[in-house]
């Protein structure tokens, strides 16, 4: 889960559909569900991470 805290990003999830999110947003996804986003406001992309997970997974796409 992620809660967007400051800035917009476009959000991409597993289905390829991309839609914008903004402060005060929340996203879920889904264990292992492979999904990428970017800033592209003026300043800093402020976020908050909730892993449900007792270890923190990720592995970077390239």
């Amino acid at each position: 889960m992620y809660r967007v805290r400051q800035e917009d990003l476009p959000f991409q999830g597993s289905s390829h559909q991309e839609f914008e999110a903004g402060a005060g947003d929340i996203l879920v996804i889904k264990a292992g569900e492979i999904h990428g986003f970017r800033c592209i406001g003026e300043g800093p992309l402020v976020q908050v991470d909730v892993h449900l997970s007792p270890h923190f997974i990720q592995e970077n796409l390239t």
